[in-house]
């Protein structure tokens, strides 16, 4: 047998060639050979004469390849090619990274690994014997799970406005100056005073100052409203699953003649599950209101002093002492409107149900890793002819000593071929009828034999075959009784 390395591009394949080849005396070889270089994924056995298949293989993900004039099974054997189950990436069976920090996105978890490919397997022969002892397993290796997503953490909380901002002299003065000019007036004029102001602030707070006159009095509620929680990002995405490794492919020529011959186990590995995808931040806590409402001549009330507070305008047409006259709301002459202030403590927003949880992620977005690989695939077209001429050119020196003991491998395999076929029957020993002493008397035998019966008595048994070595002796069963035939 001849070893040698055939490479294709990135390809390799171990390639053994002979004039008569028996799988036993080449699988450690081989084996040992794709050992030490992991790049060989291809096997090619190439007989010019007869291939025994005699010892069962194991080879994950290598493609196995037999050409030969004449390939024999000569007993069961199992030929294993299936695929290795992925590696489980002990760093994907906790979720990804989650957000620590208000608004910080969960990290996407990571697909799961494929499973190996099983190898392919072919034979390229004039015939195929003892094919029934022949099974192939040519299973694809299952896929690891994917990641789950990270959380993200919550939003970043809404913020407030402080007290100060309302109190600061310049504001105070732009009140005052207003209040001055309702008293001066009497209330004439008063719609030219009255107003209400919406302003944006920079922080996302909301200012709304309301001014009506009522009478010799001027009535003001400044409000700041709090920005509003912000919403936490997406979660992270799931890792899909790995896919399973596919399944090897089977192909038996015999005289160019594709044939389904030989028992057959082949399926794709089973995927691995996906992750599931991150929960989504929630809202941040929203932010305070505060408000201040003043009469003239009265005490300013303050609203929302412990910044915790969010606070709502009702409207009434009831006059207290608690409400403030709203000119802007009133529906009509005849119905005035009062403003006075509610509040409650601030909360969190809820996510809705489908707000829970980030989208899965599509399959257009699986990773290399995750998508399963086929084995080296059948070189067909150079092997269709190889049944016919296996070996082109010139064979070295070692075949050329195999080719003289083709007579004799011929022998062996027909011996072998013979003890499997046929069944061993012993064959029975022929029973010959020995007479006794008193019967030789009765037939008158000893007068007719004097002659040897008068030569036995110095004789041992040995003397006498070596003495009529061309006459046979027999001792009869059980007795001292000797008969000469």
């Amino acid at each position: 047998m001849v070893f040698s390395l055939l490479s294709q591009g990135t390809k390799q394949t171990l390639a053994i060639e002979g004039h008569n080849i028996t799988l036993s005396a080449a699988n450690r070889e081989i084996n040992e050979r794709i050992k030490r270089n992991t790049k060989i994924k291809s096997v090619l056995l190439r007989a010019k004469h007869i291939l025994i298949l005699d010892q069962d293989v194991i080879l994950p993900s290598v493609t196995f390849t037999c050409a030969a004039a004449e390939v024999v099974v000569t007993k069961p054997v199992k030929i294993n090619l299936s695929g290795k189950d992925a590696e489980v990436d002990q760093t994907k069976l906790k979720p990804a990274k989650s957000g620590k920090q208000k608004g910080e996105k969960g990290e996407d978890g990571k697909d799961g690994n494929a499973g190996h490919p099983s190898g392919n397997f072919a034979i390229f022969a004039k015939k195929l014997k003892g094919k029934e002892n022949l099974n192939l397993i040519l299973n694809g290796g299952n896929g690891t799970n994917g990641q789950d997503g990270g959380d993200s953490a919550e939003g970043e909380d809404g913020v407030g406005e402080n007290f100060e901002r309302l109190d600061s002299l310049k504001y105070e003065f732009e009140q005052g100056f207003k209040r001055f000019g309702r008293i001066v007036s009497a209330g004439i004029g008063s719609s030219l005073f009255n107003k209400k102001v919406k302003v944006k602030m920079e922080n996302g707070s909301t200012e709304v100052i309301n001014e009506a006159p009522y009478y010799l009095s001027l009535h003001t509620i400044d409000f700041v409203k709090g920005s509003d929680g912000k919403r936490g990002e997406c979660g992270g995405k799931n890792g899909l699953g790995g896919e399973g490794g596919k399944k090897g492919k089977c192909m038996i020529k015999i005289n160019g003649i594709e044939h389904h011959v030989v028992k057959i186990e082949s399926h794709d590995g089973q995927a691995g599950q996906n992750g599931l995808p991150g929960k989504n931040g929630g809202y941040g806590l929203e932010g305070w209101d505060i408000a201040k409402a003043t009469k003239t001549f009265a005490k300013t009330r303050k609203y929302g002093t412990s910044f915790n507070e969010k606070l709502t305008v009702e409207y009434t047409t009831v006059k207290t002492d608690e409400t403030f006259r709203v000119v802007a709301e009133d529906e009509g002459p005849e119905s005035k409107r009062y403003a006075y202030i509610k509040s409650r403590k601030c909360e969190k927003k809820v996510l809705q149900d489908h707000e829970l949880r980030t989208e899965c992620k599509d399959e257009s977005e699986r990773s290399g890793e995750a998508i399963a690989q086929e084995a080296d695939a059948i070189e067909t077209e150079a092997l269709d002819q190889d049944y016919e001429i296996p070996l082109n050119g010139e064979v070295d020196a070692e075949v050329e000593e195999e080719i003289e003991e083709e007579n004799d491998f011929e022998r062996i395999i027909d011996f072998c071929v013979d003890l499997i076929d046929d069944e061993y029957v012993a064959k029975e020993r022929p029973k010959e009828q020995l007479l006794s002493s008193k019967d030789i008397e009765n037939q008158n035998l000893l007068e007719q034999n004097s002659r040897f019966w008068n030569s036995t008595i110095d004789f041992t048994v040995e003397n006498l075959f070596e003495k009529y070595e061309n006459t046979w002796i027999e001792k009869n069963s059980g007795k001292n009784n000797w008969f000469l035939k």
